[in-house]
């Protein structure tokens, strides 16, 4: 079976650090990070999963470094319409470590003309964005984040 893809498309991957290639299967950090289940995050305080050198370290995915990461890549056309879908363990090198306010401050920059800067607004500005943003008019972007909108019928 193979797949044409319609021009013009855009390639979104999202990545998560891949701290299994770490850890073996059946150890005794394995059973423990299972007993955990994930990170805790508390005001002032951290209580990893996984050990302090892997957790902000190895498998952190810092800018401008090689990580291992499970991938899933989608390719969508300008509509923001999944095209094809495949998933893949990887290796990334992210271009950036941005904070949701720091993304969202690059994309309401205007002035910012950055290659980083670009591609998020690629992400943020599709028509089917858009579309979503409307069934939703009551609720800015930033109302929608901080409490629960109910959507206009």
């Amino acid at each position: 079976m193979r797949l044409l893809i319609r021009v013009p498309s855009r390639q979104v991957g999202v990545h998560i650090a891949d701290a299994t290639h770490f850890i073996p299967p059946g150890s005794a950090l394995d059973v423990e990070a299972a007993s955990r289940g994930n990170t805790f995050y508390l005001v002032n305080t951290r209580v990893n999963m996984i050990p302090p050198r892997l957790a902000e370290d190895l498998a952190s995915l810092f800018a401008g470094k090689d990580r291992l990461a499970f991938s899933v890549i989608w390719e969508v056309d300008d509509e923001a319409r999944i095209l094809s879908m495949r998933f893949a363990k990887s290796v990334i090198n992210s271009a950036a470590s941005l904070s949701y306010s720091e993304a969202q401050a690059m994309i309401d920059d205007g002035a910012c003309d950055t290659p980083l800067a670009k591609s998020l607004r690629l992400l943020q500005v599709t028509p089917r964005r858009r579309a979503v943003a409307a069934q939703w008019p009551h609720c800015s972007r930033r109302s929608r984040s901080r409490r629960r909108c109910r959507r206009s019928t």
